[in-house]
């Protein structure tokens, strides 16, 4: 699929949130798999089956409340929506941020497909950048089980 891109301006923090989700489902083919805008810290859960149709992205977008001016973003390697809850969260740290602002508009570029998205905002005079989605690998995303135990000169299907 095409990489894609959009641009404009955000009235806020929330604004911003529902842009993103919208640009990733509508434009970029991402699968809303659940929605927790009614919750006091509004989220939408995306997943991707990556340009290749084999990988499993769940990335959570939510508008945190308790830190002011910014989107958290957590990625997990599966996503319960039937529990609201996320298996296994893929950064050390927990969560990353995309730089906003509650109080001002900004101006907004998004760029992605479904492998990964990529935001940049604008903050008064300062650009920030936020990377989401699959890191390429250097060796073959195609694995098998072998049939046996596998030892150094052995024939092992």
């Amino acid at each position: 699929m095409a990489y894609h891109s959009t641009a404009g301006t955000a009235t806020n923090t929330a604004d911003l949130l529902v842009k993103l989700k919208d640009f990733l489902v509508a434009t970029c083919g991402w699968t809303l798999h659940d929605d927790g805008s009614a919750q006091s810290e509004p989220y939408y859960v995306l997943k991707s089956v990556g340009e290749s149709g084999n990988e499993d992205i769940y990335i959570q977008i939510i508008n945190d409340t308790a830190n002011s001016d910014c989107i958290s973003v957590k990625g997990y390697l599966y996503w319960n929506a039937a529990t609201h809850t996320g298996i296994k969260v893929v950064f050390s740290s927990g969560a990353t941020m995309i730089s906003t602002k509650d109080s001002a508009q900004f101006l907004y570029w998004l760029y992605g497909d479904l492998d990964h998205t990529y935001v940049v905002t604008k903050i008064v005079a300062t650009y920030y950048g936020h990377y989401s989605g699959i890191v390429r690998r250097f060796w073959s995303a195609q694995t098998a089980v072998s049939q046996g135990a596998v030892t150094s000169g052995s024939n092992v299907v």
